[in-house]
């Protein structure tokens, strides 16, 4: 549950509709701590909790690196950080 609660509270300050490179960065490094947290946590019988939690994971790593390759905002996904670049060109 701890591991479910950390990465929504991220993904949802970092990852939402305004966003940074520095808020994308340090939510990349955590659902890379999560998802390694995840793996070390002593077996647990199956549950679709456990799968979903870790499907999270993989899917938050998926969302944060193809954020972090945009070069410009594009639609509803706004990068602050973006806008200054393009404001300067």
């Amino acid at each position: 549950i701890r591991i479910r609660r950390t990465l929504q509270k991220a993904m949802m300050q970092h990852v939402g509709i305004v966003r940074s490179f520095d808020g994308l960065r340090s939510t990349e490094k955590l659902a890379a701590e999560l998802l390694h947290a995840y793996y070390s946590a002593p077996n647990a019988p199956f549950t679709s909790y456990g799968v979903e939690s870790r499907n999270l994971l993989l899917a938050s790593q998926h969302v944060v690196r193809g954020a972090l390759k945009r070069d410009r905002n594009v639609g509803l996904h706004f990068n602050a950080d973006l806008l200054a670049a393009e404001l300067l060109n």
